[in-house]
């Protein structure tokens, strides 16, 4: 039904930005640090045990108890880093004109980096048997086996000492500058503000907001200023990307893998042809995406008596909901996740707690501050939530939802005594568990909703959201994925052959790029392809499972969520196929999954489509 002056009014108020009133909220930063000297002075303390490593990895196969030294003071190293990591990447990102926290950050995560790339190394060149006698004769080894054998499955890509020493030392230099060159275009790129009667809105900080606004004109200037502040650096991006590509596969290459992309996915864990295979297939189920985006667009031109709607349209509530303050929303928040028990109820209250110092939000964002989410934590190390921006739309909630999902997973981690070696695994099941909170989250939504539209939003949320998302991990991944092909095949060298890819693509999962020809240049936005090459792929394997998870918490609650508590507070001590299919029965191999995924959107787009009573 056609919404009145009146509604619309009503829509706009609640639509509103953060009000001043809506106060900060930061992480006590002293849960880490006392201050910028006593980090700076702790990490001399972190460096010289990144020295005594080099030491003790010259030895590492000399006896049972220089292995036992050398892992248990990895495990010391990667402890102390958490605290570094997470003081230094908050002031980074609280502001990033602000001393010099970042380039610290990135110089750390390096040396880190290479110094467990390093030992992996030197563990993956023991002879198998020479290991073998060692755990025998040292129990106190044991609880390091799964370590030991992941390291001895990369012994077949294991290069020469020599070789390897020099291109560790050189990874950085060939692959590190693309993402400060992309990350500085973008600082360039002036994405402006959209004026409404409600205030000013800035397009790079609060499109949330943007996208929710009752006035199509608001959205789609939000949206095309956004595309076109990308548009403005494709040059300079694309240099970043091919030559990102280029060294990714010399790299690989080096290491005995036949292009960058299949490195990824072995290190994942993951099989390439498989993960290949299941991307393509992927591709042959756009449709899925096709029909939410016609079912979206046919209900946004109906309620706003638009002439024709377009993808600055597909987050629009068709029916007032309020924006909610930070309060309002981790109570909501933490009403959603009830069901799934205090274990976890009680973790999230722990964080949101203003009184423990613990979440980092600012309503509207800042000037120089990190726009998106993240967590930080480690065995030692309270984990914490940054929020960039926060202006109360529903998707400002699911991030909150996704990253305090991280978050709690860190804390519960650490409260159960995970060793810090196994604190970090396979990124994709990580991502899974946030995932799965998103899905809960628009469910209770959608159940505590007082009318029927409202009700519906959330349902559409769902799919919107996440319940899509292994389609666009799906997207994302493949356009990675024939960048890299194609530079190795000499096919792609330039913005308008990235732009041509990335038009071809993304047609096989929208109906946008035929409607709005400038979305070929949409690529530019996909950041992660620069910052963290190839991670995209771990949404369409997340999105799966946390479709699977959702299933089982719906069908068979008292079954799924203790199994699922033990999954997440044992932490990441074995292959992600035997954790899945120990704890939750599922297969990570075969086509089943996606198929399960599929009909889950299939089944519930149907119910979507069928004519309201």
């Amino acid at each position: 039904m056609k919404q009145g002056c009146a509604a619309l009014a009503l829509f706009a108020l609640l639509a509103s930005p953060a009000r001043a009133a809506d106060k900060p909220w930061r992480v006590d930063l002293g849960h880490y640090f006392a201050g910028a000297d006593a980090e700076a002075a702790d990490r001399k303390l972190l460096d010289a045990k990144l020295v005594q490593m080099r030491q003790l990895r010259a030895h590492l196969g000399a006896s049972p108890a220089a292995l036992l030294s050398a892992l248990s003071l990895h495990e010391a190293i990667l402890a102390s880093y958490g605290r570094h990591d997470a003081y230094l990447v908050l002031r980074c990102r609280s502001d990033r004109t602000d001393g010099s926290f970042c380039a610290d950050d990135d110089a750390l995560a390096a040396a880190v980096d290479a110094e467990t790339a390093e030992l992996t190394n030197a563990a993956a060149a023991l002879p198998p048997g020479t290991l073998a006698r060692f755990l025998e004769r040292e129990p106190r080894l044991r609880p390091y086996r799964f370590f030991l054998a992941e390291a001895q499955r990369k012994r077949v890509h294991l290069l020469p000492a020599a070789q390897e020493t020099l291109l560790s030392g050189l990874v950085s230099d060939v692959t590190g500058w693309q993402d400060d060159l992309y990350e500085a275009a973008l600082d360039d790129a002036d994405m402006g503000s959209v004026a409404t009667p409600h205030g000013t809105l800035d397009v790079r900080r609060q499109r949330n907001l943007i996208a929710v606004d009752p006035d199509q004109a608001v959205r789609r200037e939000g949206y095309e200023k956004r595309l076109a502040g990308f548009v403005s650096v494709r040059g300079r991006a694309a240099f970043a990307l091919t030559h990102l590509a280029r060294a990714g596969n010399d790299l690989a290459k080096a290491y005995g893998f036949a292009n960058a992309p299949d490195r990824a996915y072995f290190a994942m864990s993951l099989d390439p042809s498989d993960v290949r295979a299941t991307i393509a297939r992927a591709e042959t189920l756009g449709e899925l995406q096709k029909r939410f985006e016609r079912l979206r667009a046919a209900e946004v031109e109906h309620a706003f008596a638009l002439k024709e709607a377009g993808p600055w349209d597909m987050s629009v509530p068709l029916t007032p909901i309020a924006n909610l303050s930070p309060s309002d929303a981790v109570a909501q928040l933490r009403k959603a996740l009830s069901p799934l028990g205090a274990w976890y109820g009680d973790a999230f209250d722990a964080l949101a707690d203003p009184a423990n110092g613990r979440l980092d939000l600012v309503p509207g964002g800042a000037l120089h501050r990190g726009t998106g989410g993240f967590s930080v934590g480690f065995a030692g190390a309270p984990s914490a939530l940054f929020l960039g921006a926060f202006d109360g739309a529903y998707k400002d909630m699911s991030v909150m939802a996704h990253e305090g999902g991280h978050a709690v997973h860190r804390a519960l981690m650490a409260a159960h005594g995970v060793r810090p070696l196994y604190s970090n695994g396979p990124h994709f099941l990580f991502e899974s568990f946030a995932e799965f909170n998103e899905l809960v989250l628009a469910d209770a939504m959608s159940a505590g909703a007082s009318d029927a539209a409202t009700r519906r939003y959330y349902d559409e949320r769902f799919l919107a959201i996440k319940g899509l998302d292994f389609l666009a991990g799906a997207e994302d991944a493949a356009l990675e994925q024939e960048v890299y092909d194609g530079v190795l095949a000499g096919k792609i060298a330039s913005a308008d052959d990235i732009d041509a890819l990335n038009l071809s693509i993304a047609q096989r999962f929208s109906i946008w790029p035929a409607r709005v020809p400038a979305l070929k240049a949409s690529w530019e936005g996909t950041a992660l392809a620069f910052e963290d090459p190839f991670y995209d792929v771990n949404y369409l394997y997340a999105s799966m499972l946390a479709l699977e998870y959702y299933e089982l918490y719906r069908q068979r609650p008292q079954w799924f969520l203790p199994r699922y508590r033990a999954l997440l507070e044992g932490g990441f001590d074995d292959t992600p196929r035997n954790l899945l299919k120990t704890h939750l029965g599922i297969a990570l191999d075969g086509t089943a999954l996606l198929d399960d995924a599929a009909r889950v959107v299939d089944a519930r787009l149907r119910r979507l489509e069928m004519p309201l009573p």
